[in-house]
This record gives C-alpha cells, sequence and structure tokens, in this order.
C-alpha cells in the first residue's frame, strides 16, 4: 500500500524527524455540518495543509442526525450525487496540498446504520434485544398485550405455576450487526458508492476508512439482552447444547424475580453467561467488522477506527461490543477515543490507550489510532493537549486523530460537540507547532519493534460470569501500578495466551516475547489458558495473580482439576497471588521476576516510559507526567552513545550518559510536560556532551510595555468569529505585565501584543540571552526586532534570543493567546444559547 509506505520511517533521520512527512501528522476529523460551497471546501484544506495536517476523514453530518445536539447539518441527499461531487472536490484538494483524504462510513455516528435508516423497509436488518415476559398461572401472554409484544422466542415453564415468555423485540440498536446481511446491505450503501466515487485512489490518496463505535443492543444481566435470530442455531452449533432453556440466567433480577428461576447451580449458570458471551462477541465482531476488512483488503484499504467505551473495562460489558480485542483483530489500525476528559491530569483510569496500544503491538500492527479531544472544551490549552497526547503516545498510539474541524460554525453549530479546534478558535493559527510536535512522536513512535516484558491479561470475559465492578476496578489498579513503577506491558486475551508458543522463560504471542503474566482480578479462565500458564512456569517463566483467583472453568469436563491446578500454578517462587492487602507489592515482586530496562535510580511515579528496538538501537520514549521540573537518573537496556531527540523543538543533541554493567546510566532534566527520545545507538561509547554555552544574559521582563489586541475571537449569538489582525499594532496601550482580567479584558477571547523597547550595548547584544516568559496563559509567539524567533505554547516559555539583539535599541513583541472560555462562559451567552436550543448535552 502506497500510505503504508510513506507512513513508516526507514532511518533514524534528523532531517526527517525534524520535518516529518504528510503521513505522521495529525489526521483531522473534518466534520461537514452544512451544505458545502467549492471555495470554502477548497479554502479549509489549504488552512489545514499550512497548519501542519497531514490529512483529514471526511466526517459527514447530515441534518436528520441527532438535531437536539448538532442543530443543522447536510440537507442534501447522504449519501448522493451532489455529496460524492464535494467528496471528490475534496480530494483534489487534498492531492494539490499533499494531504491524505480519508473516508468515514456512517452520516453522524454510530456506524452500520446509515443514519439510522438502513433497516427501513427491511426488517430482517432491524435490531433486536430479547426481552422477557413473566407470566402468572392462567396468563395467556397474548402477543399485543401489554409489554409482551415482539417476535415470540420460546415459552419456559418456570416455579409455582409461572411461564416466562422470551420475545424479541426491535429496539436497542438501530441494526442488527451480528447479522452479516445487515453488514452487506451497508457496505452497498456507503463504501461501494465511495469505491465508485474515488475507487481509483484507494491505498493511496485515499489510504482508509474509519467505523466508528458500532454496537449490538442489550446487556447481559438486565431486562434486555443482545439478541439475533440466528443466535440460538449459532449457540447449539458452537457450545453444543441448547441455549433456550437456559435463558432465565441471562436476565438481571428486575426482569426475573429469583422465585420465578429455574433452579442451577452457581456454577451452571455462570458457564452459560460465559458461553453466551463468548458466542454473541464473537459473532458480532465477525459478521460487521470481519466483513468490512474483507471488503477493505479487496479494495486496499486500510479499515480504522474504534468501540464506544473503550476507557472503563466495565462498559466492555455494557457498551455492545462485549470484547474488545476480538474486534481490534479485524482492523488494520486498532483505535480508541479519548473525547470526554477521560484522559486529563487527576482523572482516573488514564491508560486504557493501552488497548489499542497493545492490540497492534502484539499482533505486528504499525499503527494505532486515537481519536482525541473534542467534549473537552472551549477551554483546552495546547499544554493540555499535550499532556493527553504524550501519554496516549506512551501507551502506543502513533495516530493522532484531532476532533474536530467543523465545516461551519454558524446557527448554533459552534456549540455541537464542543470540539472546534480549527477556524474561529484563538488557538487555531498555532496549530503547526503542536502539529509538528506530534508528527515528530508518529515518526519515532513508528520506527523498529515495541519491547514489553509483562504480558497483562484482559479479563473482559469475567464480566460476562460475574458483572462485578471490582473486575474493572481491579484490572485499572494493577494497570496504575506498573505504570508508576515504570514497568511496560501489553494487554493480552484468552486467544493470545492459548496460542502463545514457549522458550526458556519467554513467552511468545504475535510478534512479542514476555518474561511474566499478570492477572488481575479474574473468575473465569479457560482450560487451554491454564495449561499454557502452567508450562509457562514449567519453563522459566513467571506468573502473577492479584486480587482473587478465578473460580470457573468455561468448559465443564475440566472443572474438578480446575482449581487443584491452579493451586498448584500459583506456589514457589515464579508464580505467586497477591491478595487485595498485597497488591501493592506487585511492582516489587515483578522487578525481581523480569529483567527490566529502564529503572530510575530514584523511584517517581510521575514518570512515563516506553521502548522500541531498531535494529540494534534502543529507543525509549520518557514523559514527565507532572507539572514540575524532573531531574532524574535512569539506567537502561543497550549500550553505546545517546542521544535526545527532542520532539518539542525538534533538535538532536548528545546526553550525558556512562556505562553500568552492560546497561547505560543517562542523567536526564525533563520540564514541566516534558518529554524527550533517549536513543542509544551501539558502537560509540558513553561520553559528556559538549558543554552548553553558558547563559550570561537574561533579558529582563520588568519595565515599561505596550499591549494592543491582534486577534479578537467572539461568540456571537452561537457563531464563532475572528477580527483579522490589526495592521501594525498602531492601537498601543501602556500597561502592566498583570492578568487580563485585572486591565478589564475578562471576556476577551484571542490573542493580545505586548511590546518593549530597550537598549543594550554592544557587549550585552553580543552574549547568549534567554527569554524566560515565566507563566504564560496560555500560549505565545514572540518577535524580536521584526523577526520571529518561535512559538510556545506549553512550558518551558523560554526562547533563545541569542543573534536576534543588536547594539542600541532592540524591541521585543510577544503576542499571547488564550482560548475561548472567556467568551463561552459569559452568563448573556450562555443564556442565549438555552433559549435557542443550542445548550445541548455536551455543553452542559
Amino acid at each position: 500500500m502506497e500510505f503504508l509506505s510513506q507512513a513508516l520511517p526507514e532511518a533514524l533521520d534528523p532531517k526527517a524527524f525534524r520535518e516529518p512527512g504528510a503521513a505522521f501528522r495529525p489526521v483531522m476529523m473534518w466534520i461537514w455540518n452544512a451544505n458545502l460551497d467549492r471555495v470554502t471546501l477548497r479554502e479549509q484544506v489549504a488552512e489545514m495543509a499550512a497548519r501542519g495536517i497531514g490529512g483529514f476523514f471526511i466526517h459527514p453530518m447530515p441534518d436528520a442526525f441527532r438535531k437536539h445536539d448538532f442543530i443543522e447539518g447536510i440537507t442534501e441527499p447522504y449519501p448522493g450525487e451532489t455529496f460524492f461531487e464535494w467528496v471528490k472536490e475534496a480530494a483534489e484538494a487534498a492531492r494539490e496540498h499533499g494531504l491524505f483524504c480519508w473516508l468515514y462510513d456512517e452520516g453522524g455516528w454510530p456506524s452500520g446504520t446509515l443514519v439510522g435508516r438502513l433497516a427501513d423497509g427491511r426488517p430482517e436488518l432491524a435490531g433486536r434485544v430479547l426481552r422477557v415476559q413473566c407470566l402468572e398461572a392462567g396468563d395467556t401472554g397474548a402477543p399485543g398485550a401489554g409489554p409482551g409484544t415482539g417476535e415470540e422466542v420460546v415459552m419456559l415453564p418456570a416455579p409455582g405455576g409461572r411461564r416466562l415468555r422470551f420475545y424479541a423485540s426491535r429496539e436497542g440498536y438501530p441494526t442488527d450487526l451480528m447479522n452479516p446481511a445487515t453488514t452487506d446491505a451497508f457496505l452497498a450503501a456507503t463504501h461501494d458508492a465511495y469505491a465508485r466515487c474515488l475507487g481509483g485512489e484507494f491505498g493511496g490518496l485515499v489510504p482508509g476508512v474509519f467505523t466508528d463505535e458500532a454496537a449490538v443492543g442489550g446487556v447481559m444481566g438486565t431486562d434486555r439482552i443482545p439478541w439475533t435470530p440466528a443466535l440460538p442455531e449459532e449457540f447449539r452449533r458452537r457450545k453444543g447444547y441448547d441455549l433456550l432453556p437456559y435463558l432465565p440466567v441471562l436476565f438481571g433480577d428486575a426482569a426475573i424475580p429469583a422465585e420465578a428461576r429455574p433452579a442451577l447451580s452457581p456454577e451452571q449458570a455462570a458457564r452459560v453467561r460465559y458461553d453466551f458471551g463468548d458466542v454473541w462477541t464473537q459473532l458480532h465482531a465477525d459478521a460487521f467488522y470481519g466483513r468490512m476488512r474483507e471488503w477493505c483488503r479487496e479494495h486496499g484499504l486500510l479499515l480504522v477506527g474504534h468501540v464506544g467505551g473503550e476507557d472503563d473495562l466495565i462498559y466492555h460489558a455494557t457498551r455492545g461490543f462485549g470484547h474488545f480485542f476480538r474486534i481490534m483483530r479485524h482492523l488494520d489500525v486498532p483505535g480508541v477515543d479519548a473525547i470526554w476528559h477521560q484522559l486529563f491530569p487527576g482523572q482516573p483510569h488514564s491508560h486504557f490507550s493501552k488497548l489499542a496500544g497493545s492490540a497492534a503491538r502484539v499482533r505486528g500492527k504499525p499503527l494505532a489510532l486515537s481519536e482525541t479531544f473534542a467534549v473537552y472544551g472551549y477551554g483546552l490549552t495546547y499544554a493540555q493537549m499535550k499532556w493527553v497526547t504524550d501519554r496516549q503516545f506512551g501507551d502506543g498510539i502513533n495516530v493522532m486523530v484531532p476532533m474536530a474541524a467543523p465545516y461551519t460554525t454558524t446557527r448554533g453549530r459552534t456549540y455541537g460537540t464542543m470540539s472546534n479546534l480549527a477556524w474561529g478558535n484563538p488557538n487555531w493559527p498555532l496549530f503547526k507547532t503542536y502539529a509538528d510536535y506530534t508528527a515528530r512522536l508518529s515518526y519515532l513512535s513508528r520506527l523498529g519493534r515495541p519491547v514489553a516484558r509483562v504480558a497483562l491479561f484482559y479479563p473482559a470475559s469475567s464480566l460476562w460470569v460475574e458483572a462485578d465492578p471490582a473486575i474493572a476496578k481491579s484490572f485499572h489498579s494493577v494497570m496504575d501500578l506498573l505504570q508508576e513503577a515504570q514497568i511496560d506491558f501489553d494487554i493480552v486475551d484468552e486467544e493470545d495466551l492459548a496460542g502463545a508458543s514457549m522458550e526458556t522463560g519467554t513467552l511468545r504471542i504475535g510478534v512479542q516475547a514476555y518474561q511474566a503474566v499478570v492477572l488481575s482480578d479474574t473468575r473465569a479462565l479457560p482450560w487451554a489458558v491454564v495449561k499454557r500458564l502452567a508450562a509457562f512456569k514449567e519453563a522459566g517463566g513467571a506468573v502473577v495473580a492479584v486480587d482473587r483467583l478465578p473460580w470457573l472453568c468455561p468448559e465443564a469436563k475440566h472443572q474438578a482439576e480446575f482449581k487443584p491446578t491452579l493451586d498448584a500454578l500459583f506456589s514457589g517462587e515464579r508464580a505467586r497471588f497477591l491478595s487485595p492487602e498485597e497488591r501493592a507489592r506487585l511492582p516489587e515482586l515483578l522487578a525481581g521476576l523480569i529483567s527490566r530496562d529502564f529503572v530510575l535510580e530514584t523511584p517517581d511515579p510521575s514518570i512515563r516510559y516506553s521502548h522500541r528496538i531498531w535494529g540494534e538501537t534502543h529507543l525509549y520514549f520518557v514523559v514527565n507526567a507532572s507539572e514540575t521540573v524532573r531531574a532524574i537518573t535512569a539506567v537502561v537496556a543497550g549500550t553505546g552513545s545517546v542521544e535526545l531527540w527532542d520532539p518539542d523543538r525538534g533538535t538532536v543533541t548528545p546526553a550525558e550518559s556512562e556505562s553500568c554493567s552492560g546497561r547505560t546510566r543517562v542523567h536526564l532534566n525533563l520540564p514541566p510536560l516534558g518529554s524527550l527520545f533517549v536513543v542509544v545507538r551501539p558502537g560509540g561509547q558513553p561520553r559528556k556532551p559538549l558543554p552548553s554555552p553558558k547563559v550570561t544574559g537574561e533579558l529582563s521582563l520588568e519595565g515599561s510595555w505596550e499591549i494592543a489586541p491582534v486577534r479578537v475571537c467572539q461568540l456571537v449569538q452561537g457563531e464563532a468569529r475572528v477580527d483579522a489582525p490589526l495592521p501594525g499594532c498602531e492601537a498601543w496601550t501602556p500597561a502592566e505585565l498583570r492578568p487580563w482580567a485585572e486591565l478589564g479584558l475578562g471576556t476577551f477571547s484571542g490573542s493580545i501584543a505586548y511590546r518593549r523597547v530597550f537598549s543594550l550595548s554592544e557587549a550585552e547584544a553580543e552574549q547568549r540571552a534567554l527569554l524566560d516568559l515565566g507563566d504564560v496563559k496560555y500560549a505565545a509567539e514572540v518577535w524580536v526586532n521584526g523577526r520571529a524567533v518561535g512559538a510556545r505554547l506549553w512550558p518551558p516559555y523560554t526562547l533563545d534570543v541569542t543573534g536576534y539583539l543588536r547594539p542600541g535599541r532592540n524591541e521585543i513583541r510577544v503576542v499571547v493567546t488564550n482560548t475561548w472560555a472567556n467568551q463561552f462562559l459569559q452568563p448573556e451567552e450562555m443564556a442565549h444559547a438555552r433559549e435557542r436550543g443550542w445548550y445541548n448535552t455536551y455543553a452542559q
């Protein structure tokens, strides 16, 4: 595929690192939320190119899609002739500007429904859930009577003369995504139409198609469970017994009272739930994502996207996808989304990007994406964006999909998902600095192969057995412990473990090799996995279980030997069980069981890292997740010369390092929210770098300043407007360096220029000089004597201005930009939005 040949680096090239190509750059979600005109369309593509974006997803938003949230959308038929004329125009504009034009498979979201119309006139494609009606003795339960309407599936006797009537109800999800015919109809309506429009560009200009949050209705343990008409037959074929007599155990107590349930042992009931979860999740993964993958491969496209609700393991049982990795096996580019502040300083579960990273890393897929930002709101800063980006790249993400650039913000559409990162946003002119940074991360995060020593088991199937939040809590707690102790890991599932091969002390899964397997709270474990773990232990590997041991073997014939085998497994030095009270000992225990590739001499939970190997060269991505400076010393695997590749400034410099028992000790100074790639090259010798030129002068910010607005952003009756910059900034006003609110600018959003004139002697002008802007809210651009020095969007807000100064008169100009928050949070604006019905779910 032409795109992949451009998206994967072939060497450690400082020039390519400093200015990565389009295939490494962010791919913007471009929301088409109105009828398009050719001129505006092309202007927006040109703007995205100028801001360092490498491509865009065409994200159609038809007028019929969720008007209560998105106000208005495309009124031309979707998909229709005019729509595809716009698509062709967008693709041609992308070609002219060297961008990639990606497709999106829906109008709005979630995928697989054709804006909810796919099943119109085709009831066999409609989504269903299974419901139950508890009938007392003598009650006929006739269709049309009360809640018992729908397609009857079976009537079962229940204790006390009751009967349980199970029926399929057309609700839950608009379409049946366990039915391959539904996917075929969806592909015919959307993908085939795109192929007729742009098929000749597939794999090159058009690399792939995004699928978004497809799901199945119903949740086990409630009054509605997942269903498709073929499920009973498929269940019998796969599991060897009839599902229908056991349907009551799939429902919650509110749907079927305990006294109306058949007598089953806890083990029998749990096994039915496990089997049901196993069957429906596989049906869904294969029927929808599997057929989508086949179509994409036949047409030379990458299948990319994500499911909805990856961030908390409990959602994997309640958000309609059931098993993350079964779905991701079908995607060429596994993904997640982080659009609800799930990733943010101080938020829990901030490591779910590991799911997509692991799905790619374990199976040798070179790319993993994240759709990010969106509902982070109009107070989002670039420093926060960097924190979120760093966190995800450390977890294995290497394609950033910012959400979003709406085609228009008129008539209240600026509210939408609160996600306008583009035109109208005060910070949009500075986006290239963020795009350059992200592209550099992508460049080095795709080179070579990833390394992790620990495999963490994915326990979603235990939630089929027992919908206990403790299972999710344990899983997330273990990830916290490992990451804070700098023990990197991949997440693996039952299929991975059952199919693993072994060497002495090593478990090979896909392209990865692990020295230890960790189980968080797990209730059910297939027999093949138990036997594989036992063999791994015997081969010298390490196995650690935390919080609770499994009690259910899904294969009934092995239940009697299940517990004795586990008891034998978790005995001895290389296989241990840690109770909840002992959980905190996990990192210390693992440290004695694996060979670690990155060890801090002084523990620091705010430091994150990931490790890749390219040939004999080691690359470590090191992140300071805190808002304070961190001076750290790390001992890393690999020997030779050490370089620091700085994705912030695009520089490559030698690092202070020394040999340490066949490894390398590296000393790093990381600024707040700072990040670096530490590259250990073979063949050279550890050395101290040449002394940095001494900074003999620091320009003082004290003294008289003048200010003038240069970019005024306003929210006017729901529309984002930007005044043109004032030529030459003639309207200068004397001002002190104080918060804008204290200057009477508390509602101002946009950019304000600061100007200061000062004099230097000839000797002072020749000194190396550093400009430290201190605490900036929130981004700054600097000019000295009319020459652009650079922009700082996050700490440290320092710039080297050596060579820009001159004897005599000098002028510094600093343009500071804030966010939309001041304008958006005005009481009168919020009141107006409420009156017009624009203050939607996302704004609230």
